[in-house]
């Protein structure tokens, strides 16, 4: 494809430039290929000026770079590209090289429940007789297998690849994650979205945004700009942020969808719990109706409203969308079931890893203790430090007994994340060693009581320095109960 085809139009104009067949993009330059286009995007660590000569040793043909360009000297044989949004052009051109797209694309984002979301309206579409698939921190699911992928929000190039790569199978519904991060870096500009949802805004990632309201905005880059002029917005009633979405969407006159209780147009009238299972009954756009999942907790109703808004407004009729809700099967790490303690104690994990997300899934299981309620959770490094002695706060307050361990330490000291936690639940046991805190966790539990390993949930490693070491709660998890069981 020539270079001219990938740029033409693109607001604002970037420089002349000489025309020239492009063979590949890329923003790695370890990936550079003869005929190439290199985007050197400087990262939070690094300057992407800094890799040109490796791209060009490699064979790329034109850089893609910020109006930043006094100490850069190219031959003539090389088109530079100049662009004072190079991420956002980046994303446009990448969608203009792979062309194709599915015929109709979701996005949803919220600080907690977006692989929820993901899952639950891709379920919806497949049992509704459609070719789907979801993109996100699972991986990108189809209905027959799983890979996993590198970042919740992929970067352009992979992002658009994939999605022309699910096109060409005849993939017509795909939904993905759109977080934080991968909206501020224009990672899904150039995607045709007809349909996003904003599920909750609460505290974390400041450790990337710095504060609430510049994470507020970079979610709203969703509504504001990425989202098709045609296309359907779909918000929570309920969440403290709505009349903030619902401005930005009014302003670009976007349809709008509303869930969550009393007037919302997919609300929520009662429900009752059955086990891990709830009856509800809901009102939809004036009509009554009566259904039961077979899911646990008041965010996995709303979370599945979403899916339904979500579905309905990419060609599901509602009533379809409504009888599938009790096919529903939950997704990998969200408060799943792992195994039960041969006094019947239940044993679950969760990817809780925010205050607002353990404050919920605490609160729900309490619900559903008769006995005491037992929590195994830590913190990542490298990440938002205010929300540690929150957590430990919120974990303190609604469970019996708390585990402090090691989550993701990455490049902090473990051993300070874990008393920052421990400065918000003096009370709470330190275990550093997180298989060893979950036996003892597992060792603590009577008859009537319930342990949650909280943080992970579907992840398969851990994170220490460098270093990415095999780890799942759940094989622990059961490996204990395999050991207690003989």
């Amino acid at each position: 494809m020539l270079l001219s085809e990938l740029v033409t139009n693109i607001s604002p104009p970037l420089n002349e430039f000489r025309d020239v067949e492009i063979k590949g993009l890329t923003a790695d330059s370890r990936n550079v290929q003869p005929g190439f286009l290199f985007a050197a995007l400087d990262g939070s660590c690094f300057r992407g000026r800094n890799f040109i000569p490796d791209a060009l040793r490699q064979g790329a043909v034109a850089i893609l770079l910020s109006d930043q360009i006094e100490d850069i000297n190219l031959s003539d044989s090389i088109t530079l590209i100049t662009d004072q949004n190079p991420r956002k052009s980046l994303a446009i051109m990448a969608a203009r090289f792979y062309q194709n797209q599915p015929q109709f694309i979701a996005a949803v984002t919220g600080t907690n429940g977006k692989s929820s979301v993901a899952d639950f309206t891709r379920q919806i579409w497949i049992n509704s007789n459609y070719k789907a698939a979801s993109i996100g921190t699972l991986g990108l699911i189809q209905t027959d297998q799983i890979r996993d992928l590198q970042h919740t929000t992929p970067d352009p190039i992979e992002l658009h690849k994939t999605l022309a790569e699910l096109s060409k199978q005849d993939t017509n519904r795909v939904i993905i994650e759109a977080s934080s991060h991968g909206l501020d870096q224009y990672r899904l500009d150039g995607a045709d979205i007809i349909a996003a949802a904003h599920l909750n805004i609460t505290h974390d990632h400041l450790d990337y945004h710095l504060d609430i309201s510049k994470y507020l905005d970079a979610k709203a880059g969703l509504f504001s700009r990425v989202l098709s002029k045609n296309g359907t917005a779909v918000l929570n009633a309920d969440d403290s942020a709505y009349d903030y979405f619902q401005k930005i969407c009014s302003k670009r006159a976007l349809r709008i969808i509303t869930y969550g209780s009393d007037e919302a147009d997919l609300s929520l009238k009662s429900s009752k719990a059955l086990g891990f299972s709830q009856e509800l009954k809901l009102r939809c756009f004036g009509s009554e109706y009566e259904v039961c999942i077979n899911l646990p907790g008041k965010f996995q109703i709303y979370n599945a409203l979403a899916s339904v808004a979500l579905a309905i407004s990419t060609g599901v009729s509602l009533e379809d969308a409504i009888y599938c809700l009790p096919k529903l099967e939950g997704v990998r790490g969200r408060l799943e079931l792992i195994d039960h303690h041969p006094n019947g104690a239940p044993i679950i994990i969760d990817y809780a890893h925010s205050p607002a997300a353990i404050n919920s899934t605490l609160l729900e299981l309490r619900k559903l203790t008769k006995g005491r309620l037992i929590l195994v959770f830590g913190c990542g490094g490298d990440r938002d430090k205010k929300k540690r002695s929150e957590m430990g706060s919120i974990a303190e307050s609604i469970a019996d007994i708390v585990f402090i361990t090691d989550d993701n330490p990455r490049n902090e000291n473990p051993a300070k994340i874990r008393k920052d936690i421990l400065s918000g639940c003096p009370g709470a046991f330190e275990v550093g060693d997180r298989k060893e805190a979950i036996k003892r966790a597992i060792s603590s539990l009577k008859s009537n009581d319930m342990l949650l390993v909280a943080g992970k949930g579907h992840e398969t490693t851990q994170i220490l320095d460098a270093n990415t070491l095999p780890f799942d709660d759940a094989l622990v998890i059961r490996s204990s109960m395999g050991e207690l069981k003989k």
